[in-house]
């Protein structure tokens, strides 16, 4: 979360005014993992003394906007975000030309989601997890026995999730 709270933030509040609570609600929707009080109001307060959003009391709840200069941070990560993922595009575009990769196309339909923020990330911690797990035991383990272990766990979780895919 360390370091992408602030885009987030930015990002939640483009849509409008909300509160830390549904800035938070955002987030973990996007993420899958729900930001601590301790990381997003010390960022609030720090974003309001940077100008990027004010605040209004309204009761008890304390609603936040983006100022002028909060939406042009938010034009500019933007920006940044759009660039990194057309030069991941390239370099997809790069390994399919040297490699034949049968997931190349997923991949693409994933950045094309991403380019269009229609890509919700709710699995991606996890999906990373497993991955550098995966790749740890590969490339650490010499013990045939456990690797034919772990390719029968994959399998058997590959069987389930395709059970979701085909509404099972």
């Amino acid at each position: 979360m360390r370091g992408h709270l602030k885009p987030l933030t930015l990002k939640a509040l483009e849509s409008g005014c909300l509160t830390g609570y549904d800035i938070a609600k955002f987030v973990e929707e996007k993420t899958g993992k729900k930001p601590s009080s301790g990381s997003l109001y010390p960022l609030i307060d720090s974003m309001e003394k940077e100008n990027l959003i004010n605040s209004k009391e309204d009761g008890n709840k304390k609603i936040l906007c983006l100022t002028k200069e909060g939406k042009k941070e938010a034009k500019r990560v933007d920006n940044i975000k759009q660039l990194m993922l057309k030069k991941l595009e390239e370099s997809m575009k790069m390994f399919e030309s040297i490699h034949n990769c049968e997931t190349i196309e997923l991949h693409r339909q994933v950045l094309k989601r991403m380019k269009a923020d229609k890509m919700d990330l709710i699995i991606f911690p996890e999906l990373e997890k497993l991955k550098h797990t995966i790749l740890t035991i590969s490339l650490n383990e010499s013990n045939i026995a456990k690797k034919k272990k772990m390719a029968a766990i994959i399998k058997k979780a590959n069987t389930e999730l395709k059970k979701i895919k085909n509404g099972k």
